[in-house]
């Protein structure tokens, strides 16, 4: 969980930080905004009316200086030709400020208006001093208009206060949505950590469930996918695991089987030359249950060698006949009728061994799933359309669950009692060795199961 405890801070000090830095930012912007724009509106106000005095327009009056004071909350200051300035009621800072004027007056004799800034001890002024005075302005030189910048330094300040706890606010609400967002990035990831480790620790059926539709629910979909994966694949290694061990064993039985079995069925024959007609009859039904136990040792063999055919134009009809045949009695037995519907003449490519060993599985699991008897049909027919040849093996069966119709032929073990169940996907095997396939559904006629064999005609 290292990443993790990592991860956080890395998604959001960074976020912190630089909403930190942007928020404080935007409050310096705004408050230099506000300052300016409110000590430019009361310069725009004092130049105006510092014009209209210069201009001559109207009577410098007494009266009338007090009243536009009154309007501007400022003062104004009327200056002769020998500097001296004309006495009227007084002004805060009074003295401070026509001795401040005073100096930054010496030797400005320009027309244009003229902004001042001034500090009379803790309080800033703004003035705004037009000299050339024209009109009937009588012996006055220039005018100077000023008022006090503290309401607006007030003002700036309580907004700022103001603007500031907004900001804190604002903060706040934002670095609690980053850190919901760096948690719903971080939760998901330490689910899926998780599960990768008891993943790694040999769990196989882990599966996180995230919901998310965007990247970390597909990466979620992605690692259930992969457990999923590695579960098949892993339980395919051990089918291939076990096929190897059992070919491993079925060669060494080979050795131990076939020799004695061969040599039984050479006294068997020889013994068959010597005794009359009706011990010859019992002696062919021995002989065929050792030719049906020749085919069971060929099929568990072919476990342990590689699949390799040799195949030649055959009549399909002739293998099937011939297994049908060997079982028939061993079916009677089991009070299991054997049906053959088997059509002469359609020609495929064959390995006569493998493919009548296909036929023996076939016919072997249909009698297991009919303990006390029933009906086995076996038919063949072309489909010309595709041309194809179809061998079709049913029984009357309890038939096969829908469930486990898609993983039939990949399992190795069919549920059956004392059987390995390998048959069908040996089958499956040597099916597709011979170009074709083969799958399986219900019986319409009989009920039970029906397996279908497809393989490609030969070109006579």
């Amino acid at each position: 969980m290292r990443l993790i405890h990592t991860l956080y801070p890395r998604l959001f000090l960074p976020y912190a930080i630089t909403l930190l830095v942007a928020t404080l930012l935007a409050w310096w912007i705004a408050i230099t905004l506000l300052t300016s724009t409110l000590e430019r509106r009361l310069e725009t106000q004092l130049r105006h009316a510092a014009d209209v005095l210069a201009s001559g327009t109207l009577p410098l009056t007494t009266d009338l200086l007090s009243r536009l004071e009154d309007l501007l909350r400022a003062k104004v200051f009327l200056i002769h030709s020998d500097g001296r300035f004309e006495e009227h009621p007084p002004f805060p800072d009074d003295d401070g400020l026509r001795s401040a004027l005073a100096d930054r007056l010496a030797g400005s004799h320009t027309r244009e208006p003229a902004v001042v800034r001034l500090q009379v001890g803790s309080t800033p002024y703004l003035a705004i001093v037009r000299s050339g005075l024209g009109g009937n302005t009588g012996a006055f030189t220039a005018v100077a208009a000023v008022t006090s910048l503290a309401d607006v330094r007030r003002a700036v300040h309580n907004t700022a206060w103001w603007l500031g706890g907004a900001a804190v606010a604002g903060i706040l609400v934002f670095s609690w949505i980053g850190h919901r967002a760096a948690r719903s990035i971080t939760i998901p990831i330490q689910k899926l950590m998780r599960m990768s480790e008891r993943i790694a620790a040999g769990e196989r059926t882990v599966r996180t469930e995230i919901d998310d539709k965007g990247e970390m629910g597909a990466l979620a979909d992605a690692l259930n996918r992969m457990a999923d994966h590695l579960e098949t694949f892993e339980s395919e290694a051990a089918a291939r695991n076990r096929l190897a061990a059992l070919g491993e064993m079925a060669a060494r039985i080979a050795h131990e089987i076939r020799n004695p079995l061969t040599a039984i069925k050479m006294e068997i024959q020889l013994l068959g030359e010597a005794v009359g007609s009706t011990e010859r009859s019992r002696l062919a039904r021995v002989m065929a249950e050792i030719d049906r136990l020749e085919l069971i040792v060929s099929s568990t063999l072919s476990m342990a060698r590689s699949q390799r055919l040799d195949a030649l134009p055959m009549d399909l009809a002739a293998q099937v006949n011939t297994v049908c045949e060997l079982c028939t009695a061993q079916l009677a037995h089991r009070r299991i009728a054997l049906i053959s519907d088997i059509q002469a003449g359609i020609v495929c490519k064959l390995d006569g061994d493998r493919f009548k060993q296909v036929v023996f599985n076939l016919l072997t699991n249909a009698a297991d799933v009919l303990p006390a008897g029933g009906t086995i049909r076996v038919s063949t027919g072309i489909d010309r359309e595709r041309r194809l040849a179809l061998l079709t093996i049913e029984d009357s069966g309890p038939g096969i669950a829908v469930q486990r119709l898609e993983t039939l032929f990949d399992t190795t073990h069919a549920g059956k009692t004392n059987r390995l169940g390998i048959g069908l996907r040996l089958s499956r095997e040597l099916v597709e060795l011979h170009g074709g396939s083969i799958d399986a559904d219900r019986s319409p006629t009989l009920g039970g199961a029906r397996f279908t064999v497809r393989l490609p005609l030969a070109n006579v």
